[in-house]
């Protein structure tokens, strides 16, 4: 079967049933010039140019920014004969962490740790701060004067009995205590392992998430530029271009919650306010060699010179306050000659 196309809105002979006859020769006549052969004349393309509203958004990519683990440490020298903490495990202050030569290394929590050996006659806010220790495990009855007294060294001497470093009588050995901050801390690794002979760190705290990164591919899409904000999911969070993180605290856990444990993910920038602009198709732009660019409101009227803030695929975007109520689309195409002069 041969199928002759003579033209555009030709007349088709259309076979119904069981199909074409064998041999059959369908001819479209009617001849039409198609508008793909450049034969036709191209009438002038004039549009509306009114104010719009941008609300201008970019995709960028969101990820955790991680402060590793703090290191809970011993200065208790020897062999460890226990662990009592596995990952996962909250620990408070007189919990048990681990064995040292049989003698246990309880938690403390403090403002600061201690960094010496403490007893009768000692005096400081370090001895403040052990006194509290033991007031907060029910061992020290008296008020916290930062002096190492009578009544310090007894509750001192029964946490030694209750640990296994009852031959220290009531000095305190550093040793018998780590330091976890100023409250319950969590174990996100475990260190130490029963064997290690000298062992000083006991285990490391979580990861912390300190701050969220924004990156941005860049590309032909600019960060918009005034107030913006950054979404992620339903969480929505101020945003400052270019700076590339939000260190904000309560933006941080926001986004962290929206991420749900991914630790990275896709969000947008977009402007707190949308944009007022005017917009023309990119065809009508005309550029001189002088670098001026203009548009023609109408075959036959003036150019008008304009200055683009912006745009998008096939627009330009002009300052809403430029005088321009109409704007010719295809000056190429109709006209022979044109210029913004």
């Amino acid at each position: 079967m041969r199928v002759q196309l003579l033209g555009f809105g030709a007349a088709l002979l259309v076979a119904c049933g069981a199909g074409f006859a064998a041999g059959a020769v369908v001819i479209a006549d009617q001849v039409t010039p198609s508008p793909l052969s450049g034969d036709v004349e191209v009438a002038p393309l004039v549009v509306q140019v009114g104010v719009q509203e941008r609300t201008d958004a970019v995709v960028v990519g969101v990820s955790e920014v991680l402060r590793p683990g703090r290191e809970v440490r011993t200065t208790a020298s020897g062999t460890v004969t226990q662990v009592h903490v596995v990952e996962g495990d909250e620990v408070v202050s007189g919990q048990p962490v681990v064995a040292v030569d049989d003698r246990t290394v309880v938690a403390m929590e403090a403002g600061a740790p201690l960094f010496r050996d403490l007893e009768a006659g000692s005096s400081g806010d370090d001895v403040r701060r052990l006194e509290e220790f033991l007031a907060g495990i029910g061992l020290f009855e008296g008020t916290p004067d930062a002096k190492f007294g009578d009544e310090t060294g007894v509750a001192v001497r029964a946490l030694n009995d209750a640990n296994g470093w009852g031959a220290a009588g009531s000095r305190f050995d550093l040793g018998s205590v780590a330091w976890i901050g100023p409250g319950p801390t969590v174990v996100g690794e475990v260190v130490a392992r029963v064997g290690d002979a000298g062992a000083s760190v006991l285990f490391r705290t979580p990861e912390r998430t300190i701050a969220i990164a924004v990156s941005h591919s860049g590309g032909s899409t600019a960060l918009p530029e005034g107030d913006v904000v950054l979404e992620v999911g339903d969480v929505s969070v101020p945003y400052v271009p270019g700076s590339g993180r939000i260190d904000d605290p309560d933006s941080v856990a926001a986004v962290v919650a929206e991420l749900a444990g991914a630790g990275q993910g896709a969000g947008r920038v977009r402007l707190t306010e949308p944009r007022r602009v005017k917009s023309v198709p990119a065809t009508a732009v005309i550029t001189d060699s002088d670098g001026t660019v203009c548009v023609l409101p109408d075959v036959g009227m003036a150019p008008v010179v304009i200055t683009p803030i912006g745009g998008g695929i096939g627009t330009v975007d002009l300052d809403p306050d430029t005088d321009l109520n109409s704007v010719l689309a295809n000056p190429t195409d109709v006209l022979d000659e044109y210029a913004c002069d």
